[in-house]
């Protein structure tokens, strides 16, 4: 746990431009949509820097639990937020 707990936080002060950048985004995004941000800090950040690292290797921000394919239909789909936002979140009140 430590390990990861080190790792997090390292990652986090490398990113933490990218990361504060997106940050802004997300809440934008959810107060225009009406959403609720986790508001676990941790969780929240962790989701920020995910969609950062997504950006930095394949240029744009895939939803985290995607990786992108040759299908760039299916690719566009899956830009954060993506396609199954809505109704990921009218079945179980949370996205991924």
């Amino acid at each position: 746990m430590i390990k990861m707990m080190i790792a997090f936080f390292r990652d986090f002060f490398v990113m933490r431009p990218k990361i504060k950048k997106q940050k802004t985004w997300m809440k934008k995004f959810a107060d225009k949509k009406g959403y609720q941000l986790n508001p676990n800090w941790m969780m929240f950040t962790n989701l920020a820097m995910w969609v950062t690292e997504m950006e930095d290797t394949f240029g744009k921000s895939y939803c985290p639990c995607f990786e992108p394919s040759s299908d760039e239909e299916l690719n566009r789909k899956m830009l954060c937020p993506c396609k199954f936002i809505e109704e990921d979140i009218k079945d179980y009140g949370t996205c991924h």
